[in-house]
């Protein structure tokens, strides 16, 4: 569930599009799509059919195929500019997967990167800051359980030929990967388990987008997310261990991108877990969600916190929502709570 740039519309579910007072419910991508973006500073919707083609709809409008059914589209990620960036499956033992740009006013894709030989899956993960560079993980077998363990996270920089390896092994998460400013950061460490051995790492143009550690330590980390000029990120971070089912025990943590020291800003009662931050008002608040685990699935409650606060009381409950999943200590906030800082909501 995403909004829309301009705030006025939200996204959610296969495709379908409502306004936010309710009065209309759409679908401008016409069926049902299995993966969806959407496309720049526009209220125009991008998606991937159950064939593997690309479509292209606004509320209001036809749709507009872009890749015909067959074409083998397994991913989608979006650029401010308008730039549509896909990946394409192996088509056969002699291919490979592939990623290709291309845009409403450009149609016709152009290749940007082909993996090597035998490489059957490429699941893209979002545009770089500066948009000329594209992170995405390396799905070598098309297995579902390796990649449930991390896979490689890597960026290719769009004109250029070989890729930049950002981990070697990073869980494939949408939530697992942000921008900062002229930085991306993102969660490195193998195995399922988002308690155990998780940290953040960033990198940026001026480094040739080399790794740089960005947390280390007794704590294991999950879901950054920064502020729009990328001062400032959060982070949700608890005790590094094998994980135990609602025993994530998470913290908000704050601190600078480039220098600084990490600030502790929420303590959680006993039995939740503080998830999903999300920074807002010029870098004052963080949303984020205080979860605890049911029978039925995770239940959460939305709270703010003071950024120049620590240890505060946070203000909240401003909401309930769920039931949310809890597989291996990650929970899927991103995917069932949208919020915005622009447009007509905040």
């Amino acid at each position: 569930m995403r909004f829309s740039a301009d705030g006025r519309w939200v996204a959610y579910g296969q495709g379908t599009v409502a306004s936010l007072d309710r009065r209309e419910i759409v679908r401008p991508l016409g069926l049902a799509t299995i993966a969806w973006q959407w496309v720049g500073e526009s209220d125009t919707l991008t998606g991937i059919t159950d064939g593997g083609g690309v479509v292209l709809g606004r509320p209001g409008q036809t749709p507009q195929s872009l890749l015909p059914n067959g074409w083998g589209a397994n991913s989608i990620a979006t650029a401010r500019d308008g730039t549509i960036a896909v990946s394409r499956i192996a088509g056969g033992a002699s291919e490979s997967a592939s990623i290709w740009t291309l845009s409403a006013s450009h149609p016709l894709p152009a290749l940007a990167y082909r993996a090597p030989r035998g490489t059957q899956e490429l699941q893209l993960a979002q545009f770089a800051p500066g948009e000329k560079a594209l992170a995405f993980w390396v799905n070598r077998y098309g297995s579902a359980s390796l990649a449930e363990d991390g896979l490689p996270l890597q960026l290719i920089r769009l004109g250029h030929r070989g890729p930049v390896t950002l981990s070697t092994l990073s869980p494939v998460r949408q939530n697992a990967v942000t921008t900062c400013g002229d930085r991306i950061v993102f969660v490195t460490g193998g195995g399922r388990e988002a308690t155990l051995n998780k940290r953040l790492a960033s990198a940026y143009a001026i480094d040739g987008w080399q790794p740089g550690s960005l947390t280390a330590g007794s704590r294991s980390a999950a879901s950054p997310s920064c502020a729009p000029e990328g001062r400032l990120l959060a982070t949700a971070t608890g005790p590094n261990r094998q994980w135990h089912a609602g025993e994530e025990r998470r913290s908000i943590e704050l601190f600078p991108t480039h220098n600084g020291t990490r600030i502790r800003l929420t303590i959680p009662p006993p039995g939740a877990s503080d998830e999903s931050p999300r920074i807002t008002g010029g870098g004052r608040w963080v949303l984020f969600i205080r979860s605890k685990l049911t029978q039925a699935g995770a239940t959460g409650s939305g709270f703010l916190a003071r950024t120049g606060k620590p240890g505060s009381r946070p203000i909240g409950p401003l909401f309930t929502t769920g039931p949310a999943s809890d597989y291996y200590g990650s929970y899927n906030w991103t995917e069932t709570v949208a919020f915005t800082t622009g447009g007509q909501r905040k």
